[in-house]
């Protein structure tokens, strides 16, 4: 089995799954989404939860989700046991917070994603569902290491298509920057789009240097001028979230 090694994304590193405070509580969601993704054992999410506590108070209502994606009885009574006295939290923005698409030259205020300049105007890019593969390279809640994440978006290609030399814009959450996003090339395979990264460094796969330049408080701007082909920003998660983005922001490069 892969284990994988807790690390976060700088230049060449592809992927952040967590950020590197490993102390902070399981969230509500960030349990129910690792527990469909089902990449750990019962024992190893009681592990993480004696280990770490969660930031949500047990009710029945949770206990109910919580059994609906697959926690055992054992996994139920630990979280119990973390949560009693505990506050909930108001979980931190992301991704899916992000505004709807702008109509001026600019958005007013920079929810985190990626934008893309279309005709003077910067634009969000759509979000698209990536259906991780289950298996060892998920085993781990923390960490980043040598094995390799494999997953596939519904469809051949992104409904995002623009002609080359494009400019992006990067907006991160607080304690992110762009380099903790990855931008991967995808490949075709069964009128699916393919994810697959993994190494690092020089060995890494599939991954295009993004090369982005801070214009403003977590703001980055990137050119992007590489050759026809689908690709796609995997963003970063929050200590507690998934172990891996649910989502990516996609697009194709056309003639």
């Amino acid at each position: 089995m892969v284990r994988l090694a807790q690390a976060v994304l700088a230049c060449a590193l592809f992927l952040l799954l967590l950020s590197a405070q490993t102390s902070k509580p399981i969230s509500k969601n960030g349990l129910l989404k690792a527990l469909q993704i089902g990449g750990l054992t019962q024992s190893e999410f009681i592990e993480q939860v004696n280990a770490r506590g969660v930031s949500f108070t047990m009710n029945k209502d949770i206990e109910a989700e919580l059994r609906a994606a697959g926690a055992s009885s054992e996994l139920i009574d630990a979280i119990r046991a973390k949560t009693k006295g505990a506050n909930s939290r108001t979980p931190a923005p992301g991704p899916d917070h992000a505004p709807p698409n702008a109509t001026a030259a600019q958005p007013a205020a920079w929810a985190p994603g990626v934008y893309v300049k279309q005709d003077g105007k910067w634009v969000e890019l759509l979000e698209e569902s990536v259906n991780w593969k289950k298996g060892s390279s998920l085993r781990r809640l923390t960490g980043l290491g040598k094995g390799e994440f494999v997953g596939s978006i519904p469809g051949a290609a992104s409904p995002n298509g623009y002609r080359v030399p494009i400019t992006f814009r990067i907006a991160t959450a607080e304690g992110f920057t762009a380099e903790n996003f990855a931008l991967v090339l995808l490949h075709a395979k069964e009128g699916l789009r393919e994810v697959r990264v993994g190494g690092s460094g020089a060995n890494a796969q599939n991954l295009v240097r993004l090369g982005a330049n801070p214009v403003d408080l977590r703001l980055w701007e990137m050119q992007f001028s590489q050759g026809q082909g689908e690709y796609g920003f995997l963003p970063p998660v929050r200590e507690g979230d998934l172990p891996i983005a649910p989502k990516m922001y996609t697009f194709r490069v056309i003639p």
